[in-house]
């Protein structure tokens, strides 16, 4: 059985780049919503201004696939000149104690 890959990554748009970066994510999350082995992919907002984006995948595989989806490339292109970087991603998966 494969264990399902959980991803938080916190955004931190720069000074007066917030709604570019909103607009961004408004364009792609409907390709990568259809995204093979996608489970959640939703983006919240802080009340101070930061951004989190939560991703839950079907497994790490599927996670990892998603990195040459066209809409990632796009991301992944244009985010840096939008966000404080380097973005972190935090890879989890469930604690299933005994």
């Amino acid at each position: 059985m494969t264990q399902v890959c959980k991803v938080v990554v916190p955004i931190t748009p720069l000074e007066g780049c917030r709604q570019s970066v909103l607009d961004l994510f408004d364009e792609v999350l409907p390709s990568i919503r259809q995204g093979e082995g996608l489970i959640r992919y939703d983006l919240f907002e802080r009340p101070e201004g930061a951004l989190v984006l939560i991703e839950e995948w079907e497994s790490r595989d599927a996670w990892q696939a998603h990195f040459a989806w066209e809409p990632i490339v796009r991301l992944k292109a244009e985010l840096p000149a939008l966000v404080e970087m380097p973005v972190e991603r935090w890879e989890m998966y469930e604690h299933r104690g005994a």
